[in-house]
């Protein structure tokens, strides 16, 4: 299961790259509400999540200007920092902690953003000296010589004038109405309690679990449905729930475990190891008579398209061509929503120096394109056997462990599990013999502006010819 078939760019991130005025007011509402310990605590899990920030490319989106001059891996392990502390952040604790960095590494201040770079409207000025007391709102000093002072000076209005323009609201001393905006959604993680109440409730009233998790989620998260599926938090709070019904002999197999410390920092060549994502699907250019990649730009999971669905929202996949059929998925079945859970995640197949470590899976004879990051790319992945054949099987558990954690240490713990080889074959071959169809998965989606490999989808070697070529 290394294919989810339609996909679309992230609603929330798109938001707020495009509205940056939007959120910087929603700052301001945020602060005031901050007026008790419990409150600044949803205020900060608020403002966190209205950004979207769940990967390294939206924390490097958000924070752009913050960030100048940091490296890549400055910027992971910075993002890793953050996400890891006990407390959730807002805006201005993140951009502390990245000043805070700064000083350490001694890297030079970033430019301050000015204030049409944050939506600020700035007040308006004739000349280019600086702002006047009155452009700032502060009251001058009456002068003791020279001129009287004004009747703008006094707080008097001034008399509208008969010739030019009328002054403006600003010059009068009345404030614009600032816009109305939405109310400030509650982090997704901060409602998963209400989502397992939820389920809790409704799991077996309807034998159709699809339906069941589907309308759990609407009703906790409401208009926010779509958004909430690529919540890791969300994602993982499914799986566990669905896990926690099955028998105990499945429970036991399908245990995921946070790798040993003595694999911790152990992988040294952490670059040669990469994910791919494969996908049957193309479109067609009939003028130029050749296959394109396909259109979406994100890796989906079945539970993100299946909430698409939901509310009549389309992908922008709809137009790519594929052995299944246009804009449809053909790896999610009834054993993923009754039984395994993991239908919030996405699917890789695991590669070392190019070449693929693991089951070669029959799918992929049919794939025309591949994407391709490195797993230093991600900040968590989880791997182990593909569990849907084992589901099949009653009383039936997955072979292999499974772990979950960062990237470099998850490969790290297979391969001193089942010990550290020095040759590549060797190295590869670890992860087919003792699994079925080894795997790797994250919770939720993943860009392809996320990857330091290629940020577009790559055409595979010795792809099938498409009907089209063949009809050439």
């Amino acid at each position: 299961m290394l294919s989810n078939e339609r996909h679309s760019l992230h609603p929330i991130a798109g938001r707020h790259n495009g509205h940056r005025a939007q959120a910087e007011h929603r700052i301001l509402i945020l602060q005031r509400l901050a007026g008790n310990r419990v409150t600044r605590v949803v205020v900060r899990r608020a403002f966190a999540e209205s950004l979207g920030i769940t990967t390294v490319d939206h924390f490097n989106a958000q924070f752009r200007d913050d960030l100048q001059g940091m490296t890549f891996k400055e910027k992971r392990e910075l993002f890793q920092h953050i996400r890891d502390l006990d407390r959730p952040c807002d805006r201005e604790e993140v951009k502390k902690l990245i000043g805070e960095h700064r000083s350490q590494s001694q890297l030079p201040t970033a430019p301050t953003p000015t204030e049409e770079q944050i939506g600020v409207e700035p007040t308006p000025s004739t000349t280019g000296s600086p702002p006047t007391k009155e452009q700032i709102g502060v009251e001058p000093t009456p002068s003791t010589t020279g001129s009287p002072p004004t009747k703008e000076q006094i707080g008097v209005e001034p008399t509208p004038s008969t010739t030019g323009s009328p002054p403006t609201k600003e010059q009068i001393g009345v404030v614009p109405t600032p816009p109305t905006l939405a109310t400030p959604v509650l982090s997704f993680p901060a409602k998963v309690p209400t989502l397992e109440a939820t389920l809790e409730q409704t799991w077996d009233t309807n034998d159709d679990k699809k339906e069941v998790v589907l309308a759990a989620l609407e009703k906790t998260y409401g208009s926010d449905l779509i958004a909430a599926t690529k919540d890791r938090a969300v994602v993982k709070a499914i799986l566990k729930f669905i896990n926690a019904r099955q028998t105990t002999t499945w429970q036991e197999g399908t245990r995921v475990e946070p790798p040993g410390s003595k694999d911790v920092g152990k992988l040294e060549d952490a670059e040669n190891w990469t994910l791919r994502h494969y996908t049957d699907k193309y479109r067609w250019d009939a003028e130029n008579r050749q296959v394109k990649p396909p259109s979406f730009k994100e890796i989906l999971s079945s539970l993100t398209l299946a909430a698409m669905a939901r509310g009549e929202e389309e992908s922008s996949g709809g137009s790519e061509k594929g052995k299944k059929g246009a804009g449809k998925s053909g790896h999610t079945s009834k054993y993923d929503w009754d039984i395994i859970g993991n239908v919030g995640d996405t699917f890789y197949g695991l590669f070392y120096k190019g070449k693929l470590a693991g089951q070669h899976q029959t799918f992929l004879d049919d794939a025309q394109w591949y994407a391709e990051w490195k797993i230093t790319d991600c900040t968590e992945i989880w791997a182990s056997s593909d569990w849907l054949t084992t589901a099949k099987k009653k009383g039936a558990a997955p072979r292999g462990p499974a772990y979950e954690g960062k990237p470099e240490d998850v490969v790290s713990a297979f391969l001193g599990r089942f010990g550290r080889r020095g040759d590549e074959s060797s190295q590869r071959k670890i992860f087919e013999g003792g699994f079925d169809n080894f795997e790797v998965k994250l919770h939720g989606p993943l860009a392809l502006s996320a990857s330091s490999v290629n940020k577009d989808w790559m055409r595979v070697p010795g792809a099938k010819q498409t009907p089209e070529e063949k009809a050439l």
